[in-house]
């Protein structure tokens, strides 16, 4: 999935002689040094999965499984490092209308897989599900504090863009609606862990 940002409303009141805008509310950021991922049926696959791992993207070099760790009683934590080698980070460049506040900003991402005698064997992703509108998490490692900001569309879909990174491990929720798609670093609540298996993606 690809990942970013929701603009707050702005609302314009006309009132006899003019507009009043509401302020515009800055979006915080969401930062995390470990994770707790409790799975949906994850009790169902204790005897499949035997650990669960932090991947790492970029793309600039193959992916890196940076911790591992037992997957028990349909759960899992992981605690990140503090740094992630340079040589793991990519520019953050995404679209003309999208501007990132430092253009020296880089980054990768994160994917949690599920292991068996040390064999990938599926994700573990974080989800909300619904019929109509799709949200998930995305898990990225950035080497300085910036924002991104802004829009852009590609054939039929729009994508939208209000995220604040701090220097270190982030969370950001990319928002599906069909022929528009939002990245914000708010929480919208409502996610849950899911595990697919690898036959199945």
């Amino acid at each position: 999935m690809r990942k970013f940002c929701l603009w707050s409303v702005v609302a314009c009141i006309i009132a006899g002689t003019g507009c009043v805008k509401e302020k515009e509310v800055e979006p915080e950021p969401n930062t995390f040094t470990s994770i707790t991922a409790v799975v949906e049926n994850g009790k169902n696959y204790d005897s499949l999965i035997e650990e669960a791992g932090a991947i790492i993207y970029s793309d600039e070099a193959d992916p890196r499984r940076i911790k591992s760790v037992a997957y028990q009683n349909g759960s899992f934590t992981i605690d990140f490092p503090e740094t992630v080698n340079d040589k793991y980070l990519s520019q953050i460049n995404i679209a003309d209308g999208i501007t990132v506040s430092d253009v020296d900003a880089k980054w990768a991402s994160v994917e949690f897989g599920g292991y068996q005698s040390g064999q990938y064997i599926g994700v573990f992703y974080n989800a909300k599900l619904s019929k109509s509108i799709y949200t998930e998490a995305a898990f990225l490692y950035v080497d300085r504090d910036c924002t991104i900001k802004g829009s852009h569309k590609k054939g039929t879909i729009t994508e939208s863009y209000n995220v604040i990174l701090k220097k270190g491990w982030n969370i950001i929720y990319g928002t599906d609606k069909g022929n528009s798609i939002t990245y914000i670093s708010k929480n919208p609540g409502g996610l849950k862990w899911y595990y697919k298996s690898k036959k199945t993606q």
